[in-house]
């Protein structure tokens, strides 16, 4: 059964980062003792009335990444950067029409709770969506899942795949809302847990 959704207060809001005001100069060794740790918080963008489960990442990728539009994205480090990375460190952010991610990585949305233009700095903190409903942006081809209910994976582009799953595809959750044949760019997905790997097999 999951913990209640308020046991531990969080380190620093939904919707912010960990040093979104830029006022400590923060290294990729800062705050580790937060990175990796899981959080259940009530659901203050869906109001489902059930519990989101967060976890605290690092913005490893050299760069700024901006959480525009919810890009199911993260690959986080599989023992190919430094060592403890995976489940701790974001090390590629997918982008639509591209193939920033690889099937060796694992993928989780950013959280919705961010506005959509939010920067998060490089080594900055913030959170992802480990478990519970989170938008999650649909790839740039025609949307053809008509259905709720139906399970989900994601591609190397890291955006939900917008057609039905085949044989020994990762599922990464379950789709809430019935895709409008592509009109809308991020539909509402309840992510299942654990740190699923990209790829079109087990």
């Amino acid at each position: 059964m999951s913990p209640a959704p308020a046991d531990v207060a969080l380190p620093f809001p939904r919707g912010t980062s960990y040093n979104q005001d830029g006022e400590v100069t923060i290294t990729d060794t800062y705050a580790d003792h937060l990175l990796g740790k899981t959080f259940w918080v009530p659901d203050t963008v869906h109001g489902s009335g059930m519990p989101v489960k967060l976890r605290i990442v690092r913005n490893d990728t050299g760069s700024s990444i901006t959480a525009t539009s919810r890009y199911f994205c993260m690959g986080l480090g599989a023992g190919t950067t430094s060592a403890l990375d995976y489940g701790r460190s974001v090390t590629a952010l997918g982008v639509l029409g591209g193939s920033n991610l690889t099937a060796t990585q694992a993928a989780k949305p950013i959280d919705d709770a961010f506005p959509a233009s939010f920067t998060i700095k490089d080594n900055d903190l913030f959170y992802i969506v480990e478990e519970g409903y989170c938008y999650v942006d649909v790839e740039a081809t025609t949307a053809s899942l008509t259905t709720a209910g139906v399970a989900v994976t994601v591609d190397t582009t890291g955006a939900m795949d917008g057609e039905a799953i085949t044989d020994k595809d990762v599922v990464l959750g379950v789709l809430d809302e019935p895709m409008n044949s592509g009109t809308s760019t991020n539909y509402r997905v309840y992510i299942t847990p654990g740190l699923n790997k990209i790829g079109s097999s087990i």
